[in-house]
Order: structure tokens, then C-alpha cells, then sequence
């Protein structure tokens, strides 16, 4: 899983990794040329990723207060 820019915020995205060598690797799907890939502080992304995913998911229909 990587990270990639979206304006402000990061989306989180499935990678297939292909060969690896050398301390990199062939991505085979999940990226597009050009996009910007998170490349430090990974952990502390998954975690807000995660923290927003909960919190939608405890958000009431209609999106008051849960």
C-alpha cells in the first residue's frame, strides 16, 4: 500500500510489486506516472487514513454527531 498526493490530503492505494533489487522495486498496477507517492512518514498517514475511516463509519445517516 502506498500513499498518493491529492491536494491537500493523501489517498491510500493497493500496489502490485513486481521484482526487487537494490532497495527499489517495479510497480506493476496501482500507481499512474506522474502522481506524487508519499515516501516518509507512512505510518503516521495509515493512522489518519484509518482514525477518518473510523469516524465516518460511527457518523449516524444524514452525518450528524455520533
Amino acid at each position: 500500500m502506498v500513499f498518493i498526493q491529492k491536494g491537500e490530503s493523501f489517498e491510500p492505494r493497493d500496489v502490485r510489486v513486481g521484482e526487487r533489487a537494490d532497495g527499489q522495486a517495479v510497480v506493476l498496477s496501482g500507481v499512474t506516472e506522474g502522481e506524487r507517492v508519499a515516501v516518509r512518514a507512512n505510518f503516521l498517514l495509515d493512522s489518519e487514513s484509518r482514525l477518518r475511516a473510523a469516524i465516518a463509519s460511527a457518523a449516524p445517516p444524514g452525518g450528524g454527531a455520533p
